[in-house]
């Protein structure tokens, strides 16, 4: 079943549906996670040592799993992954209600988790776009970025339900969440176009052909090999922001936490209100270049000097970043899905992601060692200098590749 001009058609409506209960289910279980294994092991280290485990097969598993979803069904995938979540939730709520607690247990469910999150993620990116009409590309992406910051308002509920009986509730929920998001994932008809006859005979050495194939065809289209790089630098700096903004609210007297969430909040509003905007009015193709390269700028301009100002300042310059980051995912996505073949979708995605996530990964952990010895704010500050610079460098200085994806000339 193709997909028609109206945006919210039936596979469009349940992908959303689905997607919105799984997101829940998703902002609660790492909460409950970090709780649980704080409550049982009161260790900050174990603690950390989970969150690190549970992010590196994000490193790994995209590039790994891209050619096979780009022959294999991605909606059956989703499903099948989001049944096993159920079960794995399922099994951490039994043990957390029996006080079987077992660190060793709950370390491997968790490695087990962040590959199902990673392989999830990969194949939804690489669906979302069969599920509607390219001219809908812009209003979709708008939903789809918006899903994440509405899933959030579970996190005050989770606290609630936490304090009164614990974390065996939260993982219950969190297995009924997947369980439903599953079964919607099961509705959704579309002609996946990508998978091919006689998969029986798709052994190693097919899989490393296809493997070298996407990688070939990235190689050979600079324009997205650009937009891959500028986002690995991009997200590399961001993740810098991300480790060292609560740190530096903590610390600082005349802020705290309170400000931190003030701060955090009008993020969220500018996301929620950028979000809006796409989905009510769609940019002319010309000019969707021009507006993401100012968004960059603005952007490394306005999360490299807030730390440096006032609360106010803050408060408004983090809901332009808001506003400004859901402009540039959804540039983004829109054009990049729409350039990138349907056959090859899944590989240029996991690329991307393997890239984006490994290197907001170890510029995460410098950050942390370098704000030991150097005021956080100039960390911040540099950070974002270097982002402009690759703006010039990277986007500027090849216009011509990076504009034909940007504006649909193609």
């Amino acid at each position: 079943m193709e997909p028609g001009k109206k945006l919210w058609n039936r596979n469009f409506t349940i992908m959303i549906g689905g997607s919105v209960i799984s997101m829940l289910g998703n902002a609660v279980s790492g909460f409950a996670i970090g709780l649980l294994i704080l409550d049982y092991t009161n260790s900050v280290f174990l603690y950390a040592l989970t969150m690190v485990l549970y992010n590196l097969p994000k490193i790994i598993m995209p590039s790994l799993s891209g050619p096979f979803l780009d022959k294999f069904s991605r909606r059956k995938a989703m499903y099948v992954l989001d049944f096993i979540s159920a079960g794995i939730y399922a099994a951490i709520a039994i043990i957390s209600h029996t006080n079987q607690f077992n660190y060793a247990i709950v370390l491997l469910l968790c490695v087990i988790i962040g590959t199902i999150d990673s392989i999830y993620m990969l194949a939804y990116e690489s669906l979302f776009p069969l599920l509607i009409a390219k001219e809908n590309y812009t209003k979709a992406y708008s939903v789809s970025a918006v899903i994440g910051n509405i899933a959030q308002i579970a996190l005050p509920l989770a606290a609630i339900v936490y304090n009164s009986v614990g974390t065996a509730p939260l993982f219950a929920f969190n297995a009924v969440t997947f369980f439903i998001a599953a079964v919607f994932e099961t509705l959704i008809r579309v002609n996946e176009s990508q998978i091919k006859e006689l998969v029986s005979k798709y052994n190693i050495k097919t899989y490393f052909n296809d493997f070298k194939l996407g990688l070939n065809y990235l190689a050979q289209n600079k324009g997205l090999m650009y937009i891959v790089l500028f986002y690995t630098v991009l997200t590399s700096f961001g993740s810098v922001n991300f480790t060292l903004t609560l740190p530096f609210f903590k610390s600082t007297e005349w802020l705290g936490i309170d400000k931190y969430i003030y701060v955090g909040a009008a993020l969220v509003l500018g996301r929620l209100m950028g979000s809006a905007y796409h989905y009510s009015t769609r940019l002319k193709d010309a000019k969707k270049y021009m507006v993401a390269v100012i968004a960059f700028i603005i952007m490394s301009v306005t999360q490299g000097t807030y730390m440096l100002t006032i609360l106010p300042i803050m408060i408004l310059f983090m809901f332009i970043q808001g506003l400004l980051s859901v402009t540039t995912y959804n540039l983004r996505m829109s054009s990049t899905q729409n350039y990138v073949p349907n056959e090859l979708r899944a590989r240029f995605n996991g690329t991307f992601q393997t890239l984006t996530v490994f290197g907001g990964s170890v510029l995460g952990l410098i950050a942390g060692a370098l704000a030991e010895y150097i005021y956080i704010p100039y960390i911040a500050l540099g950070g974002s200098i270097i982002v402009i610079i690759a703006v010039y460098v990277i986007l500027v200085r090849n216009k011509a590749e990076v504009r034909k994806i940007y504006n649909h000339e193609f």
